[in-house]
């Protein structure tokens, strides 16, 4: 008996492997936006040189920028603030990010950046961000995404979740 136990633990350690392989393998495509095409309304056009301060805005946030394009890279600069609703009904942020998704074309995705994480039960305020990235070839536009998740004071600590994603 002890041996057949034997087999079977090691058919399910081989089992268990292969799927963590199998997941890992996965990972650059099925967890990735890398080669998703954006529909026109969520695109937003990248013009050389400066931009004037840009807002994008959801139910859940505005994103309030300004960037700088060129010679192949961008630095991009300002806040995300969380909507009203949001401030005045829960008292922390469990998590968010939010990603810069740069665009050819066509839309396809080519390269998704996290542009701002939240420290872990942050208070909620607004959370500035300045980066710099270098483009890939042929970007022509932007879109953006983000998750995140708040909690509200109490013992019960009620949580919501929240998301967007342009797909």
């Amino acid at each position: 008996m002890a041996i057949i136990r034997g087999k079977f633990s090691g058919i399910r350690i081989w089992l268990a492997v292969g799927l963590i392989c199998l997941a890992a393998g996965c990972g650059g495509s099925f967890f990735s936006y890398q080669g998703r095409t954006v529909p026109l309304d969520q695109r937003i056009e990248l013009k050389p040189g400066s931009s004037g301060p840009q807002q994008w805005t959801t139910a859940d946030l505005t994103l309030t920028y300004t960037y700088i394009m060129e010679n192949g890279r961008i630095g991009i600069s300002g806040a995300a603030d969380l909507a009203e609703r949001y401030q005045y009904t829960f008292h922390a942020v469990e998590n968010f990010f939010l990603s810069v998704h740069f665009l050819d074309p066509e839309g396809r995705v080519q390269k998704s950046i996290r542009l701002v994480s939240s420290e872990y039960y942050a208070p909620i305020q607004q959370m500035k961000f300045n980066r710099h990235y270098s483009l890939p070839p042929g970007t022509t536009s932007v879109t953006f995404s983000y998750r995140g998740a708040l909690v509200e004071g109490g013992t019960d600590r009620t949580g919501w979740n929240f998301w967007h994603n342009p797909f």
